[in-house]
C-alpha cells in the first residue's frame, strides 16, 4: 500500500471514520498477522493477540503524530503484545508443581532410536526448524524474524523493539549462536544432517 493512501486512512481513523477503520485493517492485518504468527509459532494464538493488537491500535492512534509511520508503530504495538504473552507462558512454565518439577522438566526427551535415519522431507524440516525457533526467547526470535524474514534493517528492529541497535545486535548474535547449537545437537541425536 502507498504511504499517501496510508497515512490518508490514518488520519480518517483519527477523525472517528468507522469506514476507513474497516479499510485499513482489510489493508494492513495480514502483514501483522505474519509478523505475530512467525514470532509466536501458533497461527490460533496469533489470531488472538491479532484482534488485541488492534484493539489497542484503535484505541491509541489518535496518539500517532506520524501518520506515515502507521507501519512501524503497529508493528510495536504487536511486538509488545508478544513479549508480553511470552513472559506470561514463561512464568507458567517455570512455576513448579508440589515435587519442584516444573513444566519444563517433566517433558521427556526423544530418544535417538525413534529418529528415523533418512533425511527429513520438506514438512518435517519446516517443523524441525520452526521448533528451533519457538525455543528462542521471544525478544532474540522476533528480532531474527525481522530480520531474516521481513529484511528489516537493525535500525527500524530497534525502533519496534524500543531498544538500541546494539542491544538488537546482540539479540540477533545470541540468537544465530542458539540455532546453530540447536542445529548441532540435532544432527548429533538423530544423524540427520540440517545444513550444508
Amino acid at each position: 500500500m502507498e504511504i499517501e493512501k496510508l497515512s490518508a486512512l490514518v488520519c480518517a481513523v483519527q477523525q472517528g471514520d468507522r469506514q476507513a477503520a474497516d479499510e485499513l485493517y482489510m489493508q494492513t492485518h495480514q502483514g501483522l498477522y505474519y509478523y505475530i504468527s512467525k514470532t509466536l509459532n501458533d497461527a490460533e494464538l496469533a489470531q488472538d493477540l491479532l484482534q488485541e493488537t488492534f484493539i489497542e491500535i484503535y484505541q491509541t492512534i489518535g496518539n500517532l503524530k506520524e501518520p506515515a509511520a502507521f507501519l512501524k508503530w503497529s508493528r510495536q504495538i504487536a511486538y509488545h503484545r508478544c513479549t508480553a504473552y511470552g513472559r506470561k507462558t514463561r512464568d507458567l512454565l517455570v512455576d513448579e508443581n508440589e515435587d519442584g518439577l516444573s513444566v519444563l522438566d517433566t517433558i521427556e526427551e526423544e530418544r535417538a532410536e525413534f529418529i528415523p535415519d533418512e533425511a527429513l522431507d520438506k514438512e518435517d524440516l519446516k517443523k524441525t526448524i520452526r521448533a528451533m525457533l519457538a525455543e528462542l526467547p521471544i525478544e532474540q526470535r522476533s528480532a531474527l524474524m525481522l530480520r531474516y524474514f521481513d529484511e528489516i534493517s537493525v535500525k527500524e528492529i530497534a525502533e519496534i523493539q524500543g531498544v538500541t541497535e546494539g542491544t538488537v545486535k546482540s539479540r540477533l548474535n545470541y540468537a544465530r549462536k542458539s540455532l546453530q547449537k540447536s542445529v548441532e545437537t540435532y544432527e548429533k541425536k538423530s544423524g540427520v544432517k540440517l545444513r550444508c
